[in-house]
């Protein structure tokens, strides 16, 4: 599994080409005009984009060659693992204020009240 922002993909080029995919459509400068984006092709290791001038010029690619991110998302057994943890905070909190509670009132008895 691969990952591109919040969500995994289950091979590099998917990932690749959801990462390509939110630069389609972008402009960006180029020398001293300015070219928009789009993506000639992706493979599992590399994404072609392609940039066309917007003063007409002939359109020019570049490939960038990326390797995608291992998914690093929480799983269920992590979700659990965590939940318990957290759970056992609560319990711990809980049984501190009952003690406090306890010493309390054992504090106060001893004062002759």
């Amino acid at each position: 599994m691969w990952q591109v922002g919040s969500t995994c993909y289950s091979t590099k080029a998917q990932a690749l080409g959801a990462a390509a995919s939110a630069q389609t459509g972008v402009v960006v400068p180029h020398g001293g005009g300015s070219a928009t984006v789009s993506v000639g092709s992706v493979t599992d290791t590399s994404i072609t984009y392609v940039f066309t001038p917007v003063d007409g010029a002939p359109a020019f690619s570049q490939v960038l060659t990326l390797d995608p991110v291992p998914c690093g998302l929480l799983g269920p057994s992590e979700g659990l693992e965590l939940a318990w943890m957290v759970a056992l905070v609560w319990v711990s909190a809980w049984g501190m204020a009952i003690l406090g509670r306890y010493v309390q009132s054992q504090w106060r008895g001893s004062d002759g009240e």
